[in-house]
């Protein structure tokens, strides 16, 4: 299990896609932002009703109104990504790389897509691609570690990232550090993560992911009362994500401080009050301060949530 919370995944997530999708032109004018813009929220309304004719239509006007230009392609593929549907994202997104194989934004996309349609044997090769056309893009070394983090190949994902690393304007990115120290500790490489974590909680001390990991990490190696203070900082960045109460939680029950791990926990609970692991945990706390009746309740939660549990 991946020690970070991740937001939903990377290279899902819309602002991500519509920043990319004019990545590969250089300040855009006024008019082409707008007539981009207004094409892109069409495509995006006529992709959630998976409406394919419509959007092959939609594309044609615009090619036929400003020329056959691969930016088109990319939006319908952005578009109809982010809806869910990786097949004909990658039909529109190839058209794009075919148009203009130069253009960093399609072979991102079009890697994206793959990956999403379990294409990874050929996400490499897109990932690569767009690299070489943006070696200072943080995005494309991104992808290439996501495609080897699904493959498992672990090490190979931190490569990934330790080489737009050695570009120097890409270590003040703080989503590439934070990816190789995550990679580092999937791979039980904990050693390895542990200065990674620490720096980055110096380096960017109001991004809340970098403590979580470092109270993740210290947590792994047993050292559990170091990792409060850390996990605490995380909650309190990002007191509106679960996983951060939780693992704050968990370690301070370890250290045996149960009204502690009861108030985390029950905030963990009010966020997600369908995660087993929170009312499991929550049970234990509650049955060391002798609140037989509220364990027995959050137990009885447990096992309706985790029914091989019982």
């Amino acid at each position: 299990m991946r020690p970070v919370i991740r937001h939903a995944l990377l290279f899902l997530v819309v602002s991500f896609a519509a920043a990319l999708v004019t990545a590969s032109c250089s300040g855009p004018e006024p008019d082409q932002t707008r007539v981009e813009g207004e094409l892109m929220m069409k495509l995006r309304a006529l992709s959630l009703r998976g409406d394919f004719d419509a959007i092959d239509e939609a594309l044609e006007e615009a090619h036929a109104r400003y020329g056959e230009r691969a930016e088109f392609d990319v939006l319908a593929g952005v578009a109809v990504l982010e809806t869910g549907w990786a097949d004909p994202a990658a039909v529109y997104l190839r058209r794009a790389v075919e148009k203009d194989p130069e253009n960093f934004s399609a072979w991102f996309q079009l890697g994206r897509a793959l990956m999403e349609k379990d294409a990874q044997n050929l996400g490499v090769e897109e990932a690569r691609k767009a690299i070489s056309i943006g070696p200072k893009e943080p995005w494309g070394y991104l992808l290439l570690h996501e495609v080897y983090f699904r493959r498992a190949q672990l090490d190979d994902a931190v490569a990934a990232l330790d080489e737009g690393l050695q570009h120097e304007e890409l270590r003040r990115v703080p989503s590439l550090r934070e990816e190789k120290c995550d990679a580092l500790a999937a791979g039980g490489r904990y050693d390895e993560a542990l200065p990674e974590a620490r720096s980055l909680t110096e380096d960017f001390p109001d991004r809340p992911r970098g403590f979580f990991m470092l109270a993740y990490i210290l947590a792994k190696r047993g050292d559990y009362g170091a990792a409060i203070e850390p996990g605490r900082r995380a909650a309190q960045l990002q007191p509106g994500n679960y996983s951060n109460w939780l693992e704050l939680g968990i370690n301070l029950s370890r250290m045996s401080r149960w009204e502690e791990a009861r108030g985390a926990l029950e905030k963990a609970k009010a966020l997600n009050e369908s995660d087993s692991a929170i009312r499991y945990n929550l049970a234990q706390v509650l049955a060391r301060l002798g609140l037989k009746e509220e364990a027995q309740a959050e137990m009885e939660a447990y096992r309706e949530l985790e029914p091989e549990g019982r």
